[in-house]
């Protein structure tokens, strides 16, 4: 435990700002219990306005610290949107992948935070609820080849979560490798 503390005490803190966005039940807070928590609730409550949760992650290198917004998907909190993603350094911008509207809703938060947010935020384009259904493929490579053909084709990371993966713990060092994050942080940190 002591050398435990001295270690922390002698590596470097990073804070990253996090935003999800997107229409409400496309499974925002879903995402957020499964990466806090490795829990998977089929049912959760809607978000109202927005909850603030964090995360730190330890490295030998450095303590990641996640300072998490998951936003309120229903239009009357969309005017509340840049309050929270201002200052961001990276957004989730979800939708569900057989709700068409809400890929429409995700496209225009892209926009919106391309012409308000940070000019250095982070972009992940994710499509969710992928294995409810048969055919999402075709659906999938429809949607993903739209969206690398519109505007925001460079800055923009396309992701698909499926339900089972939701069920398994799912850690940061599977989305991104160790070495990568400890530079990723280094690189954005002031």
């Amino acid at each position: 435990n002591q050398v435990r503390l001295y270690i922390r005490d002698m590596s470097q803190t990073y804070s990253f700002k996090l935003v999800l966005l997107g229409a409400a039940a496309v499974g925002k807070s879903s995402t957020v219990e499964r990466f806090l928590k490795n829990d998977f609730l089929e049912y959760q409550q809607p978000t109202i306005g927005a909850a603030f949760l964090t995360q730190s992650i330890e490295l030998p290198d450095c303590i990641i610290r996640f300072e998490i917004w998951d936003t309120a998907g229903q239009e009357r909190y969309r005017g509340l949107a840049p309050m929270y993603y201002r200052g961001a350094a990276a957004a989730l911008i979800m939708y569900d992948i057989a709700d068409r509207q809400s890929y429409e809703n995700a496209k225009t938060w892209i926009i919106e935070l391309q012409h308000q947010g940070s000019s250095n935020v982070i972009v992940a384009f994710v499509g969710n609820k992928v294995c409810f259904f048969v055919p999402v493929r075709a659906c999938v490579a429809a949607i993903h080849t739209h969206t690398h053909r519109s505007i925001w084709r460079s800055s923009v990371r396309f992701l698909q979560l499926r339900r089972k993966s939701m069920r398994r713990k799912i850690t940061v060092y599977s989305l991104n490798p160790q070495q990568k994050l400890v530079k990723m942080c280094r690189k954005f940190s002031p």
